[in-house]
């Protein structure tokens, strides 16, 4: 059949180097290969693999979503996966897969009939539906709740309120003002930007920069269209009444103080019939016409399909019948099996809320499994299994699943890793499973426990833990943010009750002051890293094991396909390669489509 061996003429070093013999190094573009294509690599000095695959490849895959270049390690590794691709596609033109795969067989059969079936619905109900404008108008008129649009405005706002106020990033400046004194402050601010706008200043601009309302003020203070009983009723009792291009207010809600410019306004009302309400007549239009279409269709196939039941089985306990015993002959063409029938029959038993059925329940569950096959049966009437459309979507998936059954290799469903295996790595890493600094903190000493607790209270309402080690750690202002961020720490490093403290405090919490040698002290506890028991990781560890065992197989089968051909790499032809930012590559493809077309 083929040659055994594999030749490598791997140039790494030379490439590395800069040149290919001596050459000034080139560089491997889209254009080249668009224009210029060449051969890369060949399979039994006749199929060869071109650097548009590789490129392409590369292309379609997550490496260097910035854009870059490629170093020879990384597509080689991809080409050798492309030259794998090929040898098994090869391998897969000879696959008998009713014989060397039957599970596999039994999935293209089922696989390949449902994509018949949306074929020949297509086909016989969807391409037979005329559809002009004037259909589609009369349908428009017919229904037309259906394409009814409820009021709407849209609209930019502004919001200042006390609860912005107590819970925004300068809070700490608010925290002894009452409701009234918050509330005077929002009208005193929302006034003071009505006032810039006047003057003005762009009503995005301050929206963007200072509504507490923050979706929207991200946006500009654009809420974009909504009809009512999206906001407050009190809001929209204001804003659905407004004029467009017209700044309003302040006025208040129970949300807080409001300035509000409605941009546009459309009436209830028939939307026009034009542009997507258009295309969504359409395809209503067609939906509505192709169930009544289908409905009648099958009826028809149904009503005339004949069957033949094999009774004699079906009354014997299922457990009895062996799987491959035939229980229906449909229109004397197809047949179904016992295989599977045991899940099928205890399923419609539930569906008819009984323990048991009868041989009718039977005939009727049969029949409903019969439905794909009469349907499929009138598409081959009609001759559109020959139509070449279909004819190549079979070939392809007959060509995928036996490709499967190439890419199947030797593997113990059951394998388990040994418990000496789980506790040989286990030990092997163990400084993946116990940490002798357990825990990443940061602290501040304090003079005594009460000044302590105030800078507690600062950082827990928002204050920076680091900005408040800046300004009262002790010692140089220089060293102050270093000594107070300890890292990561274990035991003995720091005084016995600091390190006891900062195991009891919880993640992302702040201690209340422990005292030192070195004074008092409040402790941020940043993350930490608690240790895991051998058994506590056997899941683990074995999950990873068996990962190990499974890449292994892997790796012995493409060995062992590679083995089987001759594929020699001219790697003195591949250049470094240059990809373009992901989402530059998408854009690519489409001015590629476009000069194809």
């Amino acid at each position: 059949m083929a040659i055994r061996h594999v030749i490598f003429r791997v140039l790494f070093s030379v490439i590395a180097l800069g040149g290919f013999f001596g050459c000034k190094e080139s560089i491997l573009t889209e254009e080249i290969v668009l224009n210029n294509d060449f051969s890369i690599a060949a399979v039994d000095d006749s199929i060869p693999i071109m650097a548009s695959d590789l490129y392409n490849r590369l292309k379609d895959s997550k490496l260097l979503r910035e854009g870059g270049f490629l170093d020879s390690s990384t597509y080689f590794e991809t080409l050798e996966d492309i030259v794998v691709d090929t040898l098994v596609s090869l391998e897969a033109r000879d696959i008998d897969l009713a014989v060397a795969g039957p599970n596999q067989y039994r999935t293209y059969r089922n696989r390949y009939r449902g994509v018949y079936i949306d074929y020949l619905f297509k086909k016989i109900i969807i391409d037979s539906i005329l559809v002009d404008f004037a259909r589609v108008d009369s349908f428009y008129r017919a229904h037309p709740d259906q394409f009814v649009r409820l009021e709407q405005i849209r609209a930019r706002h502004i919001v200042t309120s006390a609860e912005g106020l107590r819970h925004g990033f300068d809070s700490t400046g608010f925290a002894d003002y009452s409701q009234e004194q918050l509330d005077s402050v929002a009208k005193v601010m929302i006034t003071d930007y009505r006032a810039q706008i006047d003057s003005g200043v762009d009503f995005g601009d301050i929206a963007e920069q200072y509504s507490m309302h923050r979706p929207s003020g991200q946006n500009r203070g654009d809420l974009g269209y909504f009809a009512r009983n999206t906001y407050s009723r009190d809001f929209e009792d204001v804003t659905f009444g407004l004029d467009t291009g017209v700044v309003h207010g302040p006025f208040k809600t129970a949300d807080g103080w409001h300035l509000v410019e409605v941009l546009d306004h459309l009436d209830s009302g028939l939307v026009p019939l034009e542009g997507k309400v258009y295309e969504a007549v359409v395809n209503r239009l067609t939906s509505e016409e192709a169930r009544e279409r289908s409905i009648a269709f099958l009826d028809s196939i149904y009503s005339a399909a004949e069957y033949v039941y094999n009774d004699s089985d079906l009354t014997r306990p299922i457990g009895e019948v062996p799987e491959t015993t035939w229980a229906l002959i449909i229109n004397g063409r197809d047949s179904l099996f016992f295989r599977r029938l045991d899940i099928n029959f205890a399923d419609y038993g539930k569906f008819l809320k009984k323990d048991t059925l009868n041989l009718d329940d039977k005939h009727d569950m049969l029949q409903r499994l019969a439905r794909p096959y009469i349907v499929a049966q009138a598409g081959d009437d009609l001759g559109l299994d020959r139509d070449s459309a279909i004819s190549a979507e079979r070939r392809a998936l007959y060509h995928q699943y036996s490709a499967n059954v190439v890419r199947q290799y030797d593997v113990d469903p059951d394998y388990q890793p040994t418990d000496s295996m789980i506790a040989d790595y286990y030990n092997r890493h163990i400084d993946q499973f116990v940490f002798e600094k357990p825990v990443y903190v940061q602290h501040i000493i304090a003079e005594d426990s009460i000044f302590g607790e105030f800078l507690r209270d600062q950082a827990l309402s928002g204050v920076e833990f680091l900005d408040l080690a800046k300004e009262h750690y002790p010692g140089a202002e220089e060293i102050r943010v270093a000594a107070a961020d300890l890292g990561y720490i274990g035991r003995g490093e720091m005084p016995e009750a600091f390190f006891e403290k900062a195991m009891s405090t919880k993640l992302g919490d702040i201690s209340h002051p422990v005292k030192t040698d070195w004074g008092y002290h409040i402790i941020k506890v940043l993350d930490k890293r608690l240790n895991k028991t051998l058994e506590s990781q056997r899941v683990h560890i074995s999950a990873i094991l068996k990962d190990r065992y499974l890449s292994g197989a892997l790796k012995q089968w493409r060995t062992d396909i590679l083995s089987r051909y001759k594929v020699e790499y001219f790697l003195d032809q591949l250049k470094k390669i240059e990809l373009s930012p992901s989402k530059e590559r998408n854009k690519s493809d489409e001015t590629t489509d476009k000069r194809a077309g």
